[in-house]
Formats: structure tokens, sequence, C-alpha cells
């Protein structure tokens, strides 16, 4: 009786080297492989976790600037210049980083980086690692437009301050109105004058005094001439 027997196969040691590192919980990374820290259970983020990390606050876009400090205290001991512990590339540099955030921001996610032995991230530079990503890395931020001295702007301003006096029927003894165009341009320099000094709107009755920028804008408009739209 002939006796079947099974067909040997042949596993490349390349193929059987990366089955061997899918199911021992590690990363490759070219030639590279590193140890990975096991995936948490839930979207838990573990480690050090908290309060530490950057500065952006929740919902803002974080910059460079908040990026690099993170990468060479966190990533640097590896993937810095020069490279070691088998890191492929660097992250310690703006163009490295960039190319490699979205990267980044799912390793330090599911916490198989920083590797087991070096300073964990804390939930706050992952959440900044992932909202940098999210934008597209960017190397800084533009600042917004200054706003223009014109009656859209400071309109806002003089109903907001002295609106409760200088309202379309004055009240408290206030002399004339400040809320319509006409009215404010008249009395553009005055006003400038006020907000400046602190005088109007009057502290005595508990009204928030114009902050810095008012201030400026209420100037800016004062001297261009109270436009009604800027040129």
């Amino acid at each position: 009786m002939k006796t079947l027997q099974r067909p040997r196969v042949r596993i490349a040691p390349a193929l059987l080297a990366g089955l061997l590192v899918a199911t021992s919980g590690c990363v490759v990374e070219g030639d590279a492989v590193y140890e990975a820290a096991p995936l948490p259970e839930t979207g838990g983020a573990g480690g050090s976790g908290g309060a530490g990390g950057g500065a952006g606050g929740a919902g803002t876009t974080p910059s460079w600037a908040e990026i690099e400090p993170i990468m060479i205290e966190k990533c640097g001991a590896c993937h810095g210049d020069p490279l070691s512990g088998g890191a492929p590339y660097g992250l310690i540099t703006y163009a490295d980083a960039a190319a490699h955030a979205e990267r980044s921001a799912i390793r330090t996610k599911f916490r198989t980086m920083p590797p087991p032995g070096s300073p964990a991230m804390t939930d706050a530079e992952i959440a900044l690692l992932q909202a940098w990503s999210d934008a597209g890395a960017p190397e800084t931020l533009e600042a917004p437009p200054a706003p223009v001295a014109e009656w859209a702007t400071i309109e806002p301003i003089l109903v907001d301050k002295c609106g409760p006096c200088h309202g379309a029927t004055p009240s408290q003894g206030a002399p004339f109105p400040l809320v319509d165009y006409a009215n404010a341009a008249m009395y553009a320099e005055r006003s400038a004058i006020r907000a400046e000094f602190g005088t109007m709107p009057p502290q005595g009755l508990g009204f928030a005094p114009c902050t810095a920028d008012e201030k400026a804008l209420l100037r800016a408009w004062a001297d261009a001439g109270a436009p009604e739209k800027a040129q």
C-alpha cells in the first residue's frame, strides 16, 4: 500500500522572518525591527498620560515650534543625528518630521513608539502630533489678517462698550449717540482719546474697558479720518 506524503512547503527566509515579526508584536521599518508595545484594549492612552505636553490648546493647530521639542525629547535618542538603535530616518528636523508626520501620529496613538523603555508620550503630546498631522504638518502658522479700520469693525466696539449709554436714545447723561456711523465718525478722535486714557467706558459704572486691540483700532480709524469703508 502506497503511503501519501504531504508536499513540503518551502518558505523564503525573508518571508518567514516577516511572519515571525507579524506574530510577535513587533514593528518593521526597512531593515530595522522594533519591539512594539501592546495596543490598548480601548482608545485609552495609557503611558505617562495626562496633563503634560505642548502648549497648543484644544482645537488649535500646532506649528513645528511646538512639535520640535517633542520629537527631540521623545524620538531624538534613536531618530536623531546620527541615527541609532536601528531607526531608519530622522525626526528632529522639520523636513524629516513633516515627511513622516502621519506615521508618527499613528505610532504614538497606538503607543508602538517610542519603544518600551523609552520616555512615553503624554496624552497631550499625542494629541498635538495628531493635530499637526491632520493639518498637513505646517512649519509655521499664518497670522490672521489685522482687522481693517472701517465702520464695520468699529461699530461692534462702540455698540458693546459705548452703547449702554451712547445708544440710539442716550441715557445716564450721555450727550450724544455713538451707535450710528454719522455720530461715531463725528466723535471718532474723542472716542479714541477717551478709550486710550480709560475714561470711557466709565469704570465707576462697572463697564469693561476697551482692550488693547480695540483701542488700537479706534485710534487707527480716527487717524484715517473715520472712513465708512476702508479704501
